[in-house]
């Protein structure tokens, strides 16, 4: 008998299997073609594959959850057809492939990354932000309705007139909330190029632009909601932005903030130090320390209304709501 504590080490493989398993899936589109009862036959015609490697494959991601299998049928899992078919407005393939292009560069080579001749990676360059913009609009699309819902719950929110967006990328959040609360308008700030790019596929047209970096360049004032979203960890100084935010409100307004934050000497949780550790080594060590925002926050003579841990489709994490009273 293989003892439990041994055997996880030999399941660590099956981390890689289900990866190359869920990826293939995306690029050919297998589940576009599942949102029916199907046999391997059928998808091996569509895939022009061989049958009986077909249904292994298929079977395998049965296995993973993706799909579901019965009387030798096969259709996806509710979460496939909600994310993973691209007709859906909230298809995430696009992203998923995206982040993996970066996450996953030169992974397979670790040792390499641990020597300081490695290619470097800054996280906060226009040029990356730039390229995934598209790719962001569908996940933010995905967790609008949520953020909608926390600021319609706000006290004043029917007096509500402006809101700040800050590093926003596409903007969806902010648009959504803007469309809900008919009477707000949204400004949007991010990098310049990224700015561009959101003017050209936003989907409202009462909008303003700041372009720049939110620790050097005016962020505008006067606004009853900012919103952050995963999107501080660039700021030269975290207690400056989080002080130039705060004076950027009205009395009364509130700084809401999103961000996931490391603990346990930055060892925990497992889900972030993963996904991130391709970048860390690549020079883009950005993951706060749990506590760390709220700290700044209480810093700035914000008052923190609460605490909420959340776990989206962008992992876990915490929103901060604060006010200035």
């Amino acid at each position: 008998m293989i003892k439990p504590d041994y055997k996880t080490l030999l399941n660590e493989m099956n981390g890689a299997v289900r990866w190359h398993l869920f990826e293939t899936s995306i690029k050919l589109k297998v589940f576009d073609y599942l949102q029916g009862w199907q046999t391997a036959g059928f998808i091996a015609g569509k895939l022009n594959t061989d049958e009986k490697k077909t249904e292994l494959y298929l079977d395998a991601l049965a296995s993973c959850g993706y799909l579901i299998k019965y009387c030798g049928r096969y259709r996806n899992a509710d979460i496939s057809n909600k994310y993973l078919t691209t007709h859906s407005g909230l298809y995430q393939g696009t992203l998923i492939l995206s982040l993996s292009s970066r996450r996953l560069a030169g992974i397979d080579n670790i040792s390499k990354l641990l020597k300081n001749d490695a290619d470097d990676m800054y996280l906060g360059d226009e040029k990356v932000w730039t390229e995934a913009l598209k790719t962001l609009i569908p996940f933010q699309k995905a967790v609008a309705s949520e953020v909608v819902s926390l600021i319609k719950g706000l006290k004043g929110s029917d007096n509500f007139s402006s809101m700040l967006d800050i590093g926003g990328g596409p903007g969806f959040i902010g648009q959504t909330v803007a469309q809900s609360l008919k009477n707000i308008h949204l400004t949007l700030f991010d990098l310049p190029k990224v700015i561009e790019l959101a003017e050209q596929n936003a989907e409202i047209k009462n909008i303003t632009y700041l372009a720049g970096s939110y620790s050097k360049d005016d962020i505008g004032s006067n606004y009853d909601i900012i919103w952050a979203s995963r999107s501080l960890y660039y700021a030269d100084d975290i207690f400056r932005l989080v002080s130039k935010m705060a004076d950027a409100l009205k009395d009364g307004g509130y700084l809401i903030c999103l961000h996931e934050g490391v603990y346990n000497e930055r060892t925990q949780p497992q889900e972030i130090i993963l996904n991130r550790i391709g970048v860390a080594l690549k020079g883009s060590d950005v993951s706060f320390e749990r506590g760390e925002i709220e700290y700044a926050v209480q810093k700035s003579g914000l008052q923190i209304i609460s605490t909420i841990s959340t776990d989206d489709i962008g992992g876990s994490g915490d929103i901060i709501t604060a006010r200035k009273i």
